[in-house]
């Protein structure tokens, strides 16, 4: 059963737009929430409505990200050109044998 958060669209959309982050976001539904005796919406869910909006049409506005670990996009794309280029008979033991390394490479770097 789908959980009914009581933030109609309007509402999310002004505080998607009046927010400078997703905690931000967060933060002022929480708070309206609240004052309306509702769940408060996660993280998660706040993003997932955001991404449904934008799939239906509606341009809200892009969020800064902040991204924990720093990523080697390089090494990630060279994998996933792998992977394609196997047609499907890429061993996924071998992905974990080289994340291993990838990350081993980059500790001693």
């Amino acid at each position: 059963m789908k959980t009914n958060y009581q933030i109609s669209p309007e509402e999310f959309i002004v505080a998607w737009e009046t927010s400078e982050s997703v905690p931000e976001v967060v933060e002022n539904l929480r708070r309206l929430a609240k004052a309306k005796g509702a769940k408060n919406m996660s993280k998660t869910i706040v993003l997932s409505r955001a991404s449904s909006y934008r799939t239906l049409g509606v341009n809200l506005k892009k969020m800064k990200r902040k991204h924990g670990k720093p990523i080697d996009v390089k090494a990630l794309n060279n994998l996933v050109s792998r992977i394609n280029q196997s047609g499907g008979l890429f061993d996924k033991d071998v992905v974990v044998v080289d994340l291993r390394k990838m990350s081993a490479d980059k500790a001693t770097a």
